[in-house]
C-alpha cells in the first residue's frame, strides 16, 4: 500500500518523528521528519485553513495534496480501485506522491489608489480618456473553420474599440478573465490569442489604431476546458505598453 505524503496520528506539534519503513525482511530505512506548526500558507494573498500541518524534511516542507485542493476551493477524493486522488475544479488527476508546498499567488490588476475599477454588464460601453470599449458578447465553440483558419475548442470575445484619443493602441493581448477559480483563472490570463478585428472595415494587420479608428470583430482563445466566464476586464495597450490598470470590467449574467 502506498503511504500518502504526510503523518499526522500520535505526534506532538513541534515534535521530531522517526517512521520507519521496511524495505528488505531484515534490513529498515529510516525517514527523519518533524510537524511544523510555524509555516503558514496564504493563497491570493489571505491564510488559508488547514486541519494538518506541513511536514519539514530535508529542509522541505510537505502537505497533504487534499489540504491544498480545498483550500483552493476544489473537491478531492480518493479513487481506491484506480489508486488515484482526484481533484474536481479543473480536470486534473495526479497519483499520490508527497506534493512539495510551493507558493503560489494569481496576479489580479493593481487599481490605482483611491479609484475603483468601472463595472458595467456585457454590451454596455465604457469610455475612458478618449477610448470607448465595449465588450458585446463572449460566444464558447468546439471547432469552427473562418477563411481557411481552424480553430480549436475555445472562445470567442467580442468586442468593439474606438480610439479618440492622441495615443495609438495596440489590439494584442487586452483582457484578463475572472470565473471565480483561481487555477483556472491564472491559465486563461497566460493565453495567447488569434485577433479577428477589423478597423474602419478593413482587416487589422497589427498596426496601432489610431485616432478616429474603429476596431470591431473578435479574438479568440483556444482552451481545452469546458469554462464559464463571468467576468471579463480590459487593460489598455498603449503604444504597445500593456497597462497594469484596467479601464474596466464587464461581468456576465
Amino acid at each position: 500500500m502506498k503511504k500518502i505524503g504526510y503523518i499526522a496520528i500520535g505526534l506532538v506539534i513541534g515534535m521530531a518523528l522517526t517512521v520507519v519503513t521496511p524495505v528488505l525482511a531484515d534490513t529498515a530505512k529510516s525517514i527523519s521528519a518533524k510537524i511544523n506548526n510555524t509555516v503558514k500558507v496564504a493563497i491570493d494573498g489571505k491564510n488559508a485553513k488547514l486541519n494538518t500541518q506541513p511536514i519539514t524534511y530535508n529542509n522541505t516542507n510537505y502537505l497533504p495534496v487534499g489540504e491544498i485542493g480545498r483550500a483552493l476551493g476544489l473537491d478531492v477524493s480518493y479513487d481506491k480501485k484506480s489508486d488515484t486522488i482526484k481533484i474536481d475544479g479543473n480536470s486534473i488527476e495526479t497519483k499520490p506522491n508527497p506534493p512539495v508546498v510551493k507558493e503560489s499567488t494569481v496576479t489580479k490588476p493593481p487599481v490605482e489608489s483611491g479609484k475603483e475599477v468601472q463595472k458595467v454588464k456585457i454590451g454596455e460601453s465604457i469610455t475612458n480618456k478618449g477610448i470607448t470599449v465595449s465588450i458585446d458578447k463572449i460566444e464558447y465553440v468546439t471547432k469552427e473553420e473562418i477563411d481557411g483558419i481552424f480553430l480549436d475548442k475555445g472562445f470567442k470575445v467580442y468586442t468593439t474599440v474606438t480610439n479618440n484619443s492622441d495615443v495609438g493602441i495596440s489590439l494584442g493581448r487586452m483582457y484578463n478573465f475572472g470565473t471565480g477559480n483561481l487555477i483556472t483563472d491564472k491559465q486563461l490570463n497566460y493565453l495567447g490569442n488569434t485577433i479577428f478585428l477589423k478597423v474602419n472595415g478593413k482587416l487589422d494587420m497589427g498596426e496601432l489604431l489610431t485616432k478616429g479608428e474603429t476596431a470591431t470583430g473578435f479574438i479568440f482563445y483556444s482552451f481545452s476546458t469546458d469554462v464559464n466566464i463571468k467576468e471579463i476586464s480590459y487593460l489598455p495597450n498603449i503604444e504597445f505598453t500593456q497597462s497594469q490598470v484596467p479601464m474596466g470590467t464587464w461581468t456576465i449574467e
